[in-house]
C-alpha cells in the first residue's frame, strides 16, 4: 500500500506526536513532525519531532528569528505532505493568523483536539456530577476554559477546510460547526522502559501522581486513603508523585499496582495509558457514555467517583487474582487501541477514507 505523506504539527503534549510519529516509522508511513512550541517540556520526548526553538526564550527578536526560520521549513514540508494533522493547536501565533497559509495548499485537514482544548464547561456541569466542584475551585488550573473559546477554535479550523479527530473529546464538539469527526485513540509509549513489576500479592503500591490536583481529585484521592487506614487496611502503601526527576516517576510507575488517575474529568489520559501499557491497575472515574461510545465495554480501568474510591480500593487491594486479571486486561486493551502502530493503522484509515466518520448530532 502507498501511503499518503503526513505533515505533523502542533504540541506535543504527553509525548503524543512523537508517539504517534513513532507508529508512523513503523508502518513506513511517510511523515514530518514539527512543533512551534516555545515550552518545550522536559518530561517529553521529541526524538521524531523537530523543534523550531531550541530553547525557550523570552527575548522577541531570537523568538521571531526562529519563528521565521520555521515557517520556511513549514512552507516546504506543506508543499510535500498529502495531509496535514495538528494536534491541540498549531501554536506559531497567537490569533491563528497562521491558518490562512493552510488555504493555499489543498490538502486533507484535521484537528486532532486532545482536552483543554476544546473542552467547554458548560457541557461538562451539564453530564458529569463531579465537575461542578473543581471547576468552580479558585484553583482549578484550566481557566481559560469556556463555551466562547471551545466554538472559537472549532470554528477556526473548521472555517479553513479542516476535520476534526477526538478521544472522548466528542462531546465537546459543535455539530454547527463540525458536522462530522472521527474518535482515534492517541498513541502513547513508555520511552523509559523501566523494570517492570508484576501485581503484588502483599503491601500493595498505590500511587497518585498531582500533575493538576484540582483537575485531578487529588484531595479526594488522599481523603479515600485516609478513609483506608481508618478502616484498618493495612496491605498497601500508597506513594503521592510529585517533586521527583521523569526516570524516578517512571520507575515508580513500573514498580506501583495500582494508579489512581484523573477522578474528575470524567476520563482517563496518556498517564493512565502508560501504566495500561505496563499491566497497572488504573482507576479513574470515567463517564458512562465515553465508556459505552468510544472506550468500549471491554475498557480495563476501572471506574470510580469520588464517593465510592475508597470502598473500589479496598476491594482491589484484597483481590490479588482480580488485580492479576485486570492487569493482563490492561496490557491487551494498550496494544490494541494505544500502541503507537495500531493508531496509526487507524489513522492511515482516516486519511484514506477507509472508514467513514461519526455524524455530530451536539449542536452546543
Amino acid at each position: 500500500m502507498k501511503y499518503p505523506k503526513v505533515l505533523l504539527l502542533g504540541y506535543n503534549f504527553a509525548s503524543v506526536m512523537n508517539s504517534l510519529a513513532i507508529g508512523f516509522e513503523e508502518l513506513g508511513v511517510p511523515y514530518k513532525a514539527l512543533s512551534f512550541d516555545l515550552y518545550v517540556s522536559k518530561i517529553n520526548q521529541y526524538s521524531h519531532v523537530e523543534c523550531v526553538y531550541p530553547r525557550t526564550f523570552s527575548d522577541k527578536l531570537r523568538i521571531n528569528w526562529y519563528r521565521a526560520k520555521g515557517l520556511v521549513k513549514l512552507v516546504r514540508y506543506l508543499a510535500w505532505c498529502d495531509v496535514i494533522h495538528i494536534f491541540y493547536d498549531t501554536a506559531i501565533t497567537g490569533g491563528r493568523k497562521e491558518l490562512a497559509l493552510f488555504r493555499l495548499f489543498k490538502k486533507k485537514k484535521y484537528i486532532n483536539f486532545i482536552g483543554s482544548d476544546v473542552r467547554n464547561p458548560n457541557v461538562s456541569l451539564a453530564v458529569n456530577p463531579y465537575f461542578a466542584d473543581a471547576f468552580h475551585d479558585p484553583g482549578y488550573e484550566y481557566k481559560q476554559e469556556s463555551e466562547e473559546a471551545s466554538n472559537k477554535i472549532q470554528s477556526d479550523y473548521a472555517n479553513e477546510g479542516f476535520e476534526a479527530i477526538h478521544w472522548a473529546t466528542d462531546i465537546y464538539n459543535n455539530a454547527s460547526i463540525f458536522k462530522h469527526y472521527y474518535n482515534v485513540p492517541l498513541a502513547a509509549v513508555n520511552h523509559h522502559s523501566p523494570k517492570n513489576r508484576e501485581q503484588a500479592k502483599d503491601d500493595v503500591l498505590i500511587i497518585h501522581s498531582p500533575t493538576a490536583p484540582v483537575a485531578k481529585g487529588t484531595q479526594h484521592v488522599m481523603k479515600a486513603i485516609e478513609t483506608l487506614r481508618a478502616r484498618n487496611i493495612t496491605n498497601f502503601r500508597f506513594q503521592l508523585l510529585k517533586d521527583i526527576s521523569n526516570d524516578q516517576y517512571q520507575q515508580l510507575v513500573a514498580d506501583a499496582d495500582i494508579l489512581v488517575d484523573q477522578m474528575i474529568w470524567g476520563g482517563y489520559g496518556i498517564a493512565s495509558v502508560q501504566a495500561l501499557a505496563l499491566g497497572k491497575v488504573v482507576v479513574c472515574y470515567l463517564l458512562p457514555q465515553r465508556v459505552n461510545e468510544v472506550y468500549g465495554k471491554d475498557c480495563p480501568v476501572v471506574n470510580a467517583n469520588i464517593d465510592d474510591l475508597a470502598d473500589v480500593l479496598e476491594e482491589l487491594i484484597g483481590n490479588f487474582e482480580k488485580r492479576k486479571e485486570i492487569s493482563k486486561q490492561s496490557v491487551e486493551y494498550y496494544r490494541r487501541m494505544h500502541s503507537p502502530a495500531e493508531v496509526a493503522r487507524h489513522l492511515v484509515a482516516v486519511y484514506t477514507g477507509t472508514i467513514k466518520p461519526t455524524i455530530a448530532t451536539n449542536v452546543i
